[in-house]
This record gives C-alpha cells, sequence and structure tokens, in this order.
C-alpha cells in the first residue's frame, strides 16, 4: 500500500479521447487549472452522462460512501468500525424507501438516473482503481439508479433533526406543558423573518411558574450537571439577494454559503454544463445530476435549511394473531410486512405508515410502537424536481418548480435576468390534523397526516425593500409553525445579514461576498458584559488575569481574540447550570435516546433578564453569586482543559478548520501532508454569519447573478479531486481559507477530454 502511495505521488495529465455506450453525439470536456471541468454536449442527456462519467473519475470513493450511509451499507465499505453508523440508519429501512421513491418518479426524471448511473459505471471503469478503495481492500460495485436516491436521503438525513429531537422532545413533555413550552418552543428575541412577516411581535419563552418548578426547595436538581448540549447551529446556511434597485450594478445577485461538515474533498463538485438553451455553473453533489445551488443565463438560486418538521414518530396500537401483527387505527386491517432487523422482534417490519423504529410496549398479543412517518421515505413525497431549475427562465418558474420539488425542505431564494427576486421553501409539507408534530402522539383518524393536502407555503417575489435573507431563522408567520415546526436557529445571523444589507443602498458580489464573511457577533455582547461583572467578586491570580485579557473584546469572533474564548465557555457554564436542573427529572428517559437537551438561548436569556428566584439553582443566595461561581468554574475547566496557559488562547487557536480526507486517521502521520489540508487560525463562530467549528463551516461561498457571469465568485474547501495525490485536491483551498473573490467561471482549457458515441 504504502509503495503505491509514494510511487503515484505525481499524477502525469494528457488529452484523452474516451468511448462511452450510450452517447447519441460527441460531449467535449474542458478542464482548466483549478480541475473544473466544462461539459459540452448537444443533448441535455449527454451532459448528464458525462457528468456521471467525472463524478466518477473524481469523486467515485466519496460517492461510493454517500450511498451507503443512509442505506446502512456502510461496513460493507469503511469496515467494523462503522457498524454504529449503520445501526443508526438501519430502522429507517432507507434502501426499501429509495428502491419505491425511484419506481414512482416521472419518466423523465428515471430516464436521467439510468443515464447518469451508466455515465457513473463508464467513468469507474475507464480510470484505476481509486486510493481508498485499494488503502481498504474493497471494490466498486456498480452504480445503480436508486442509488442516487440514496446520496439525496444522505443530505435529507443530516439535514433533519426530527429523526432524534421529536423523541427527545416528547420525553421532555413529561416536565408538563409550562416548562415544555418554555423549553421546546423555537422563540426568539432575534427573529429576523422575511418582510411580509417583519411586523409580527415576537412570540417569546413564559418563565414557568413555581408550582410547575422550584429549584429553591431541591439541592439535588439544583446541582444536576452535563444533560445539556451546547447551543449549536443546524446543518444550515446563509443566503440572500439584492433586486436590480439595491444592485451597484443594474442586475440581481444572489449570494449562498451552505454549513455543513468539512472534509476533503468538500461536499461540492463544480458544475459547468452547457447543451442547447442551457448554460449552467454551480455546484453538484457527487452521486446526483444537474447543479444543486448556482445559475444559468435566466436565475440563479441558493439554498438554506428550513429546519422542517416533516418526520413525526406514529404511536400505534398492534394486535397479534396466528398471521403476524396488525393494526386497523384508520379502518381497514393493515398487516406488518417485511422482517425485523437482526436482534429485534419488531423493529424494522414496515407498514404504509413507514418503518417501525420503535416499541414502547410489548406483551404476548398487543404492543405500542411507533412507525417513522417521515417526507424522505414516501413515494408521494421525494422527487427530483429540482433539476428543472436549469430550464426555469425567471423568478415566477423558478418559484413554481420549488414549490413541486420534493427534497429535504429549504428556502431558496432566487435572482433572475431581469432583475427580479424571489423565496419560497421547498418540499412536501405534510398538513397535519389534530396535533402539531412537537413531540410523539398516538394516531388514530382524527390525529394523522392528510396525504390529500398540503399545507399552505410561504413565498415572497419582489419584495419591497429589495433583498432577501435567510439563515435557518424563522422566515415565516407563526400560523405556519404547525405545520414547518419551530427547529429553527434563532436569528443572530439572519439579523446581522439583514443589518449589513441595509447598511448599503447598493451592493455589488465584493460587498455581497464581505457579509458572507462577517465575524460580528452582537449578542455575545451581553455573555461578556455577564463574564467582566462575575469576575470583579473573584480573587486570586487566575480571576485577575482573566480581567485582564479578556479587555480585548470587540465584539467579534476575531481569530486573535483572547476574551472570545472565555465569554463563550462562560456563556456554555451558565447555559449548563440553569438548564440541566429544569430536565434533571427525566434525565434517565432521555439517556434511552443516548441525547442531552439542546440547549435553547432564548430560555436562558429569558431566565438571566427576569432572574426569578425559584429558577436560581441552589445553594447560591443572590443571581449575582451565582453567575460569580460559572465564572470561577469558567476558568477551572479552560485550564483544566488547556493547561496552565488556556486563559491566553486565542479563539483561532480552538477555531482552525480542521479539513481533512475521511482515512486521514487510518494513515501514519507521515502521510498528513498529503491528506488533512493547511489548517490556519480562522475568524468566525457558529453564531457569525461566517460559521465555522473545527469540522464544520461554509462548504462553499457563491455569489452570481444571471446577468454577469464574469463577476460571479466562488470557492470552496479542497478542491474537485478526491484523490490526495492529485495537486486538484487542494487546489483553491487557500481562496476559501483567506475568503478571496475567486472566479466562478471556469478558466481556460489546460485539458481536452472528447467522449464518443461507442460503437
Amino acid at each position: 500500500m504504502l509503495s503505491e502511495l509514494l510511487l503515484s505521488l505525481l499524477l502525469v495529465s494528457i488529452d484523452e479521447t474516451h468511448a462511452i455506450p450510450g452517447l447519441l453525439d460527441e460531449v467535449v470536456v474542458t478542464i482548466d487549472d483549478r480541475g473544473v471541468p466544462k461539459i459540452t454536449g448537444e443533448h441535455r442527456a449527454d451532459v448528464v452522462r458525462v457528468q456521471g462519467w467525472m463524478h466518477a473519475r473524481d469523486r467515485l470513493f466519496q460517492m461510493d460512501g454517500l450511498r451507503r450511509v443512509s442505506s446502512a451499507r456502510l461496513e460493507g465499505l469503511a469496515g467494523p468500525q462503522a457498524r454504529a453508523e449503520d445501526d443508526r440508519f438501519r430502522k429507517f429501512r432507507m434502501l426499501e424507501a429509495a428502491d419505491e421513491i425511484y419506481a414512482a418518479l416521472p419518466e423523465d426524471q428515471r430516464q436521467l438516473l439510468m443515464v447518469y448511473a451508466d455515465g457513473v459505471n463508464a467513468g469507474a471503469k475507464a480510470h484505476p482503481k481509486t486510493l481508498e478503495h485499494t488503502i481498504l481492500q474493497n471494490n466498486f460495485e456498480p452504480w445503480q439508479p436508486r442509488d442516487s436516491i440514496c446520496v439525496l436521503h444522505t443530505m435529507w438525513a443530516a439535514l433533519s433533526i426530527e429523526r432524534r429531537m421529536e423523541l427527545v422532545r416528547g420525553v421532555v413533555s413529561d416536565l408538563g406543558p409550562e416548562l415544555f413550552d418554555f423549553l421546546a418552543r423555537g422563540r426568539s428575541h432575534w427573529d429576523a423573518p422575511v418582510e411580509t412577516f417583519a411586523n409580527e411581535p415576537p412570540q417569546l419563552p413564559v418563565i414557568p411558574s413555581p408550582e410547575a418548578v422550584n429549584l429553591r426547595d431541591d439541592l439535588e436538581r439544583s446541582e444536576t450537571r452535563g444533560l445539556v448540549q451546547p447551543v449549536m447551529a443546524m446543518l444550515g446556511s446563509n443566503n440572500w439577494a439584492v433586486s436590480k434597485e439595491r444592485s451597484a450594478t443594474g442586475y440581481a445577485i444572489m449570494a449562498n454559503d451552505p454549513h455543513l461538515p468539512l472534509s476533503a474533498p468538500g461536499y461540492w463538485y463544480r458544475a459547468d454544463l452547457h447543451w442547447p438553451g442551457t448554460n449552467a455553473m454551480g455546484a453538484s453533489q457527487p452521486g446526483l445530476p444537474g447543479a444543486t445551488v448556482g445559475g444559468t443565463d435566466h436565475l440563479s438560486w441558493g439554498l438554506t435549511n428550513t429546519g422542517g418538521n416533516f418526520l413525526d414518530y406514529a404511536e400505534i396500537k398492534l394486535q397479534r394473531d396466528e398471521d403476524g401483527w396488525w393494526f386497523d387505527t384508520f379502518g381497514p386491517k393493515e398487516r406488518l410486512r417485511g422482517a425485523p432487523i437482526d436482534g429485534e422482534a419488531l423493529v424494522g417490519l414496515r407498514s404504509s405508515l413507514g418503518p417501525l423504529v420503535e416499541v414502547v410496549s410489548q406483551e404476548e398479543e398487543e404492543a405500542t410502537v411507533r412507525f417513522a412517518v417521515w417526507t424522505a421515505l414516501r413515494p408521494e413525497s421525494a422527487n427530483l424536481t429540482q433539476l428543472q431549475l436549469l430550464e426555469a427562465k425567471n423568478v415566477d418558474e423558478g418559484v413554481a418548480v420549488t414549490s413541486t420539488w420534493f427534497g429535504p425542505s429549504q428556502n431558496v431564494v432566487m435572482a433572475d435576468a431581469s432583475g427580479r427576486i424571489g423565496w419560497t421553501i421547498s418540499g412536501f409539507i405534510p398538513k397535519r390534523l389534530g396535533f402539531d408534530g412537537s413531540k410523539p402522539v398516538e394516531w388514530s383518524a382524527d390525529c394523522r397526516w392528510d396525504w390529500g393536502a398540503q399545507a399552505p407555503r410561504p413565498s415572497l417575489v419582489d419584495p419591497e425593500s429589495g433583498v432577501l435573507f435567510t439563515a435557518n431563522n424563522r422566515v415565516a408567520g407563526w400560523e405556519y409553525a404547525p405545520a414547518i415546526g419551530e427547529n429553527w436557529d434563532p436569528g443572530y445571523r439572519a439579523s446581522r445579514i439583514r443589518d449589513l444589507l441595509a447598511q448599503k443602498q447598493e451592493h455589488d458580489e465584493e460587498s455581497l461576498l464581505a457579509i458572507a464573511l462577517d465575524t460580528r457577533v452582537e449578542m455575545m455582547d451581553a455573555w461578556y458584559q455577564r463574564f467582566t461583572e462575575a469576575l470583579q467578586s473573584l480573587d486570586g491570580g487566575n480571576a485577575g488575569r482573566a480581567r485582564n485579557l479578556s479587555k480585548d473584546w470587540n465584539g467579534t469572533a476575531a481569530s486573535d481574540s483572547r476574551s472570545y474564548v472565555m465569554v463563550q465557555a462562560f456563556r456554555e457554564v451558565v447555559e449548563d447550570a440553569l438548564l440541566s436542573p429544569l430536565v434533571a427529572p427525566v434525565a434517565e428517559a432521555m439517556d434511552v435516546y443516548q441525547s442531552k437537551f439542546p440547549a435553547r438561548e432564548e430560555a436562558v436569556e429569558a431566565i438571566l433578564r427576569t432572574r426569578p428566584l425559584h429558577l436560581l439553582p441552589l445553594p447560591h443566595a443572590s443571581w449575582e453569586a451565582f453567575l460569580s461561581d460559572c465564572a470561577e468554574k469558567t476558568i477551572q475547566v479552560l485550564i483544566q482543559k488547556g493547561g496552565p496557559n488556556a486563559l491566553a488562547k486565542r479563539w483561532g487557536e480552538k477555531n482552525s478548520p480542521r479539513v481533512a480526507h475521511p482515512i486521514a486517521n487510518q494513515l501514519p502521520p507521515l502521510f498528513d501532508g498529503l491528506v488533512r489540508l493547511p489548517d490556519p487560525p480562522q475568524s468566525g463562530s457558529m453564531d457569525a454569519v461566517k460559521v465555522i467549528r473545527p469540522g464544520f463551516g461554509a462548504s462553499l461561498r457563491m455569489v452570481i447573478s444571471p446577468s454577469n457571469h464574469a463577476a460571479a465568485i466562488y470557492h470552496m474547501p479542497g478542491g474537485q479531486s478526491g484523490d490526495p495525490r492529485s495537486d486538484q485536491y487542494r487546489k483553491g483551498h487557500n481562496a476559501w481559507i483567506k475568503g478571496k473573490p475567486t472566479s466562478m467561471r471556469s478558466g481556460p482549457a489546460l485539458r481536452t477530454i472528447r467522449l464518443k458515441p461507442a460503437g
């Protein structure tokens, strides 16, 4: 293995000609110095086939992994260490769902996936076995059309927190309605919805009464810690757009930076696709045809995760007879089908609702179980209609396409060549009857999903302000919450984007990129004030040192800031100390789901603003004493984890991106320079517009006007190639690190590949 790696460190580039079965005409691929392929053909199907060929050429191992995650087949590629990941997915039966979804797709979408799969397999055959498959002693199995649905499912699962969170909320609901509403609802005074709903007053958490919870009566509960995970952003993104009236260029412009786990290669593969009537460029997902985000000569679009709650756990009572398990909740008797997963009596069986994922109770002939009712698993709520965005001629057509695109629910912000902008959300929006989806409930004829209809879909075209923006925040009115859910991020990023857009009457591509790189975190000012005030009552050298070192505060998550490290750590200590006691009575039940409760920042803020005595944890006599104790614990934790010089460490030392190949940990340190990308300190945080934490951040940054592709900006972590031996493995990474405005257009051809019909 070592000799193979060393002998092939240099890849020789020459022009090529290949024959591919199924092509109708010749397709020409030109590749620039960054490895970006420009694919030009006479037919859409030919371009899609060759896109599959190029994906296989540069990202085959990545594609193999992506199709295996959701379908619980990862152990077959990566070995026993992947078994736990497979176990997370196995009960959802997503491979069977992928088969059903593929079979139910419209004919044109099925044909495109078949063409794409043929291209992938031709590309895999035309190129040597990947380095990763060699190291893992594995072979690539031919790509099937349904594997593209599996790739879509992997992203769908990553973007959905409901697989776990609805179950955790169900446990928290046992604390009573006051505590449930206080802890589990997505309310924030930082809300920044689109302007149609901007004047609605925020619905803020109501402090639970002493009758609901009184920590002054319970020392053991007051001292509970470790049940809360720090506030973290969901897998999300930022996007915004300005109309021609707010643009210095006279064109509408759209910007997008999706936030995802960082790895090398990155999640995206550049797309530059051309056939008669269509010139598209953007970012594709290896394993799927087309461009997920990007633009054409007519329309540009970008995505952010809605956090929509489109998975419910339906609690159903089962009966058993000599032929197996059944239920008649909705009228006719329905028998469960399939087989349970290994080691389970019922989990993994399937019904028309979905897979059986949890047994609440079971006796010999009766059981209470939960089925996962999830849009990702049903043919009527999953498709690849997003491909039609490549054909849309304006914002109106883009909104119409998005309204019928049923994939992971996204905020889709668009700009068109006439200078207009628009927004709506994608994905099937289930119409719930008799419940709001916030926790598992028993289903009945009056409490279920109505599959014959969808809930209303919010949208806005031609906003009066000339700007649109979303950042995983609440974007629509409260009347949409029962359908979409309340899994929103607080509006820290969204409100900052709103304010930055308002600071200038006219924007261009570079000013919109500057917004993506902004590191101001206004809400942390209050935490800084609390921390420094709490330090005043502390004695000792470390407290004095913390006071001195925290004076560099400027309100930004700057890489050279010492104060940001301490203030963020203080915030996490306080959140844990305030919220863990509130959920302590259900700690054992939460442990069943191997989960901590996600801290709701607004609940913490409500407590600290009002400082109710009954929520002050014992043994503290005052809120000042509590916060001083938290400050002291913060110093102790930092020193325990980071050593005697921990207080002097800068934010960037803690916050480098740490981008590496998935197999990096399986190779000797000798190869770190090959598989790990440069890792300098970074400014930004999970609460800044520039989202970054180790292993997570902007998976690309893109600014594009359909009227001015020459000025479009694009960069991403890592490069086009997934092969660490290629110079295209890291080409462009430095531009992403520095936020450099590099061109989105593919450059002059350094290499040409001609793909001809076979035979």
